[in-house]
């Protein structure tokens, strides 16, 4: 009610002391409901409220659906030469139902990525995903990803469970 008075009375004068009145009157009213912030410009108050529904929005653990194992498994040219090509990809031992290693580089400067072989669609199952050409696919639930990074391209939230891979010589290890 005191806003509109404030509006009626100002209207009278010149439209720009009105404005600035409104926006005064505006100013009073976030200070009563929100005592304690004091955010000094509009824009500031933008990015407040987006990262305060970023954070209640996604929440960090939200794609955290494979169970953790503790493993080390060694990727070596002799047991897993598929991966060691342009783009090649082999299934390895470890992880929680399995690994895919892929070959983001070349035969002769290789760089490896891993990811779980569990589904993150209905992780509990434990279902096995399968690579497809350049897709990885969930013969249960039909989701799927792409090889290249593990993100989620069909039907999954979230993207395949991800690990650590490291090099000592020619041989790679991935670990959790």
């Amino acid at each position: 009610m005191q806003l509109r008075n404030s509006i009626n009375e100002h209207t009278k004068n010149s439209t720009f002391s009105a404005a600035v009145s409104l926006l005064r009157g505006l100013q009073n009213i976030e200070r009563q409901l929100f005592p304690r912030f004091c955010i000094p410009s509009r824009p500031l108050q933008i990015s407040f409220l987006f990262a305060i529904l970023f954070a209640f929005g996604c929440s960090g653990d939200s794609c955290n659906v494979v169970p953790n194992r503790s493993f080390t498994t060694n990727i070596n040219q002799a047991e897993h030469i598929g991966v060691f090509s342009t783009n090649g990809w082999d299934y390895a031992k470890g992880g929680y139902a399995g690994l895919i290693v892929y070959n983001m580089g070349t035969q002769a400067s290789p760089r490896l990525i891993a990811y779980d072989r569990c589904s993150t669609v209905n992780p509990e199952q434990g279902n096995k995903v399968e690579v497809d050409g350049f897709m990885i696919v969930d013969p249960v639930s039909g989701a799927k990803w792409l090889l290249i990074d593990g993100s989620p391209a069909e039907l999954a939230e979230c993207p395949l469970k991800p690990y650590r891979v490291g090099q000592s010589g020619n041989v790679f290890y991935v670990q959790n």
